[in-house]
């Protein structure tokens, strides 16, 4: 499950097609773009809830978007406008920020924990009796 479209990028970067390198698939080359993304955004979280998520929610559809976007177009302003970069530079930033914002616990959303109820490590030995007592354990 794709956490951001195509069509969500060209809403957000005006003419998204031209940020597209000469000679490659528009489709294709954002959703590697997008992929890369979604992969970050899943690699931080992963120990904080499961991943990926399904359903998707709305500020990690923002950070995933601003992720992109940032990829998308890192290498139009990077390489030929250096002083332009702080466009490329802000679309990180804000994701970047809005990801520590859910790893320090400032923010949270409606997703489940990495470790659901239930999942805990637990003992598979109920039936046996305890060979460790206080009653055993007298005299150590």
């Amino acid at each position: 499950m794709s956490y951001i479209t195509y069509s969500d990028l060209d809403n957000e970067i005006v003419d998204l097609i031209e940020h597209v390198p000469t000679g490659k698939d528009a489709s294709t080359w954002v959703q590697t773009m997008i992929d890369a993304a979604e992969a970050e955004v899943n690699g931080r979280l992963a120990s904080l809830y499961r991943v990926p998520f399904d359903p998707v929610d709305d500020l990690i559809r923002t950070i995933a978007l601003y992720f992109a976007a940032s990829r998308i177009l890192n290498p139009g302003f990077v390489a030929e406008v250096p002083a332009d970069s702080k466009v490329v530079d802000t679309y990180y930033r804000r994701g970047d920020d809005l990801l520590k914002r859910l790893e320090s616990g400032d923010l949270t959303i409606d997703a489940p924990s990495s470790v659901a109820a239930g999942e805990l490590p637990a003992s598979s030995t109920s039936s046996k009796d305890r060979e460790m007592t206080m009653d055993t354990m007298e005299g150590w």
